[in-house]
């Protein structure tokens, strides 16, 4: 049996932009938006190993966090009309599960295949909603007098649904010198819902290739002979739908895996670039960067000693 626990982001908000429209009968209005915060996950977890060649295991995730979106409608031609804020909050704690097979079989001299598969069922996970709507004197977003509060709500329990996920995966591996990996993950974010009401989000796929090279893992002579060299791709169809167009992604990594000194834990470097999104229809496409730093411990307890 083995475990692990970790703590990741599960999901971001930031953004702070203008929609500036000249509407018929009104004349210029400009719509804000503004975001931020977000979800993170703690998880477990659990696999157990019915078989030499067979285990299955079970994700448990607490997600938790806080979403503050506003938007404001503004008139800025206008000294007389009423301008509109409305405030969001979105609180969310609560439990889902995950579930995972995995198969390896020998093959051939040191050779190892094997395949795996993961399932998220379609959850609910319980959230709470408060919202304020206002209006206001004033020349900008969130700038002004404000009048009167034309509705307001605090700690409205609900639901998000979490959609169906599925994954698979298959790897070839050669005893500690190399290996190879390839994971498909499709999940239904068409039948995401929050509070009972639906989004525009569509079904996400992501399609991921990498690969591991190890020189010497028992090598004395040279340390960067037992370092770990990676390499990988992805390509992600979001569940973003805007414009008529699914917005994209993909992004080539790489990586390092560093042992510590008399020691099988490891410290884990990694780098990725890539770009999201595309400039048709008036969109925004963004490259972008990321580092990641990850410590994998892997050390021998609980042994009893035969000579003290």
């Amino acid at each position: 049996m083995k475990t692990t626990l970790g703590i990741v982001p599960y999901s971001n908000v930031g953004y702070n932009m203008v929609d500036e429209q000249d509407l018929e009968d009104i004349g210029p209005t400009d719509f804000y938006y503004q975001g931020s915060g977000g979800l993170n996950e703690f998880y477990i977890n659990a696999s157990i190993e019915l078989h030499k060649n067979l285990a299955i295991g079970i994700k448990a995730s607490y997600l938790f966090g806080k979403n503050n979106m506003a938007r404001f409608i503004t008139f800025p031609d206008s000294a007389y009309m009423l301008n509109t804020s409305v405030d969001s909050y979105t609180e969310v704690g609560d439990i889902f599960f995950e579930f995972g097979v995995q198969y390896n079989k020998e093959i051939g001299r040191k050779l190892t295949l094997g395949l795996g598969a993961v399932y998220l069922p379609k959850q609910q996970i319980k959230a709470t909603n408060s919202f304020l709507v206002r209006n206001y004197f004033g020349s900008n977003s969130g700038v002004g007098l404000y009048r009167d509060t034309v509705a307001s709500q605090l700690k409205y329990e609900g639901n998000i649904t979490i959609p169906d996920k599925f994954g698979f995966g298959v790897m070839l591996r050669k005893s500690n010198s190399w290996m190879v990996a390839a994971d498909y993950e499709f999940q239904k974010w068409s039948e995401f819902e929050i509070f009972g009401i639906a989004d525009s989000l569509q079904n996400s796929m992501q399609f991921s290739l990498g690969g591991e090279y190890l020189p010497n893992p028992i090598g004395i002579v040279s340390y960067f002979n037992r370092v770990k060299y990676r390499l990988g791709f992805r390509y992600n169809r979001s569940y973003l739908y805007l414009r008529d167009i699914q917005i994209n992604e993909f992004g080539i990594s790489f990586g390092l895996g560093l042992p510590l000194p008399r020691s099988y834990s490891t410290v884990n470097l990694g780098f990725e670039i890539g770009r999201r999104g595309t400039t048709a229809h008036g969109l925004i496409q963004e490259n972008f960067f990321k580092f990641t730093l990850g410590v994998a411990i892997r050390e021998t307890w609980f042994v009893k000693r035969r000579y003290n």
